[in-house]
């Protein structure tokens, strides 16, 4: 099964560009001022031109239904993959790092800063196992972790110091951040 990616013009509905990705796309696009990134099936980040142009893909070892979180701080991609792995990629497509999870990577990363937590670029990503992991956006080393009841599919968010995520016990859990640096895993 072939699917197609496009883009429709907001103003008259014409399809302005379209490219095939050769399999289902379950990620949803994320764009930035350069370009468009999106996960696909096939294992594959793709980048695109505004002009639907394909700038570089990035293979993983599994299916990506993570969609990309650009980084507004840095020109930086990150995403998650069925391969256990989080994923950095600069804006030329070149892996920057990549941490191992324990379990698949549905959800999208979370890429914040916060003068509470030492000014520092983090990154907040969630593995279907209930693993919540905290890392540094630059550098990919892990500054705190967790685990909840259940399954996550659920993709974290932050505001201020504090992560909210869904899990599969039914449950949306609001977490401090600050208590999980000090205690590095929780």
């Amino acid at each position: 099964m072939n699917c197609m990616f496009g883009t429709p013009s907001q103003v008259m509905g014409n399809l302005l560009w379209k490219s095939v990705c050769g399999k289902p796309i379950f990620s949803s696009p994320h764009c930035n001022k350069d370009c468009v990134c999106v996960g696909c099936v096939d294992g594959n980040l793709y980048c695109f031109s505004h002009f639907g142009q394909k700038v570089w893909q990035f293979p993983t070892s599994g299916p990506i239904f993570s969609s990309p979180c650009i980084s507004s701080f840095a020109r930086e991609v990150f995403f998650g993959s069925h391969d256990r792995f989080i994923y950095c990629c600069n804006m030329d497509g070149h892996l920057m790092w990549k941490f191992e999870t324990t379990s698949t990577v549905y959800a999208t990363p979370f890429v914040f800063r916060s003068c509470d937590l030492d000014n520092k670029t983090l990154l907040a990503i969630t593995s279907t196992d209930g693993r919540i992991w905290v890392l540094n956006a630059a550098t990919g080393v892990l500054e705190g972790s967790g685990k909840l009841p259940g399954e996550v599919f659920s993709s974290p968010v932050i505001w201020g110091t504090k992560l909210m995520v869904g899990c599969r016990n039914n449950y949306v859990y609001c977490l401090d951040l600050c208590m999980l640096q000090t205690s590095k895993t929780v």
